[in-house]
C-alpha cells in the first residue's frame, strides 16, 4: 500500500463569542483538514489546527511541504 494523495482545505468556524486580546479581536477559528489517500482507496482525515503566532499561509506551507516527503511511503510502515 502507497500514500497517492494528501488534500489540504482549510476550514473556519465561527466562535461563539468573540474572543479579544492585546493585537485584536478573533472572531472565528481557523484549522487546515488534511485528508492522506492511498493506492487501495484507504484514506485517513485529520486536522491541523492553528498555533498561536503561526499563520495560515505558514501553516499550510508546513503541512504541503510535509505532504510532498510523505507521497509514495506506506502508511503502515514503522
Amino acid at each position: 500500500m502507497k500514500i497517492t494523495d494528501v488534500k489540504i482545505e482549510k476550514f473556519s468556524a465561527p466562535l461563539a463569542e468573540p474572543f479579544r486580546v492585546a493585537f485584536g479581536v478573533i472572531e472565528d477559528s481557523d484549522s487546515w483538514n488534511v485528508k492522506v489517500t492511498t493506492d487501495e482507496g484507504i484514506y485517513g482525515d485529520g486536522e491541523a489546527a492553528l498555533a498561536y503566532g503561526i499563520g495560515a499561509p505558514a501553516a499550510f506551507g508546513m503541512i504541503k511541504d510535509l505532504s510532498t516527503l510523505i507521497i509514495g511511503m506506506d502508511p503502515l510502515d514503522n
